[in-house]
Parts: C-alpha cells; sequence; structure tokens
C-alpha cells in the first residue's frame, strides 16, 4: 500500500528516543546479547507489520537478520536495506539509488556528497568509487539500550526520503550538466520547500512486492 512521507529532519534532530537504556536508580540494566538481538528483531518485525509492508527476510553469517524491500519514490525505486547485526548492538537502514555513477560524473558526485552531507542528521551519502554504488545510510549503536518502533520510523524515513531528495540533484548532475554547487543549491532549496510546507508536492513511497 502506498504510503506518503513528509520531511521529518527537524523531528529526527531533535528526538529524545536515540538513547533508551532501562533505568534502575543510578544504574542501567544493560541486557544480554542474545536478548538484545531477540528485542530488536521483534521490533522490526512488528514494525514492518504495522505498515503492512512485503518484505524479504535473510539471515546473515553473524547471526543477525537483513530485510530488504523496495520504494517507489519520485525520483526512482530505491532498495531499501534494514539491517539487524547478529551482536545486537548496531541497527542500520541502507537506501540504495537506482542508478550506477558512471565514471566520468563520480568526481562531481562526490564533491555533492560532500556539501549535502555536512547538513544532514542522521543520514549520510556514499559512494563506492570503484562502480559508482550509490546509498544512504542510517546507522545506531543500540549497545546499552532499546530500539523502539518511532526510532525505526524515524530512521527509515530520514535514509529514504533524504536519498530521493540527493538523487533529484545527483540525476541533474548527470543528466543536466550542471555543477556540484549549483546541486547543493537545489538541494538546499528543495529541502527548504519542504519544510516551511510551501512545496505542494509530497513524495510518495510504495513498497514494491519482492519476488
Amino acid at each position: 500500500m502506498a504510503k506518503q512521507r513528509e520531511q521529518l529532519d527537524n523531528d529526527i534532530e531533535t528526538s529524545e528516543e536515540y538513547s533508551l537504556p532501562v533505568l534502575h536508580g543510578n544504574e542501567v540494566e544493560v541486557l544480554p546479547q542474545n536478548e538484545r538481538l531477540t528485542n530488536m528483531l521483534q521490533t522490526v518485525r512488528d514494525y514492518i507489520a504495522q505498515e503492512d509492508w512485503n518484505c524479504e527476510e535473510r539471515p546473515r553469517a553473524d547471526g543477525g537478520v537483513t530485510f530488504s524491500l523496495s520504494f517507489r519514490m519520485t525520483n526512482g525505486t530505491q532498495r531499501v536495506i534494514i539491517e539487524v547485526q547478529g551482536d545486537g548492538d548496531r541497527f542500520q537502514v541502507y537506501a540504495y539509488a537506482p542508478i550506477l555513477v558512471r565514471e566520468e560524473h563520480r568526481v562531481a558526485v562526490a564533491v555533492f556528497s560532500t556539501y549535502a552531507n555536512y547538513h544532514m542528521g542522521v543520514a549520510h551519502l556514499e559512494m563506492d568509487m570503484r562502480d559508482g554504488e550509490l546509498r544512504m545510510l542510517s546507522s545506531v549503536d543500540v549497545e546499552d539500550s532499546f530500539i523502539s518502533m518511532r526510532m525505526i520510523n524515524l530512521m527509515e524515513n530520514a535514509t529514504i526520503i533524504q536519498m530521493d531528495q540527493c538523487m533529484g540533484s545527483i540525476l541533474s548532475i548527470i543528466y543536466g550538466g550542471i555543477s556540484p554547487e549549483q546541486a547543493f543549491e537545489l538541494f538546499i532549496e528543495e529541502r527548504e520547500k519542504k519544510r516551511n510546507g510551501s512545496n505542494t508536492e509530497t513524495s510518495e513511497s510504495e513498497p514494491l512486492v519482492l519476488h
């Protein structure tokens, strides 16, 4: 089912849900590794079920689990990976761009990424200079805390939306011939429009059924 998404940067930057230890007086209870992993996996599964998404679940070599799905966004279809590491200490969300950046454009896109990352909160843009693969990554260390469904929602939204916003500027570099600096100005302009509510067009994402 289609799900409307709004820019959540302000919520993400001010959220207090990134540190949720169990407090007993002045002491913090640290859950055993296997219990942290079990709790985290159940929370992710509950979130996916709540959103009514179809996704592919794969075991990791370290005992963790990778959840794979895709979203149709304004600037292309993203492959999204929600990753729970086997030690139960780290939770990560990846959104992969729908294209590989050709070699002649990689330096310009890397310069744009540097500009854009300085203005991002939770997520950041990465590019493999060897093959041009682009991805947005958000990651949190939960070794001494719990992960909540609200926390997953904030990270997932930040990753997918910011990847889509960056793709608009990156496509302008590749196909429009604009400079990284111009692409960054476009990126900031679009972010401000969404934050101020002046952009009547909202990004929508629709999970795809994986086969």
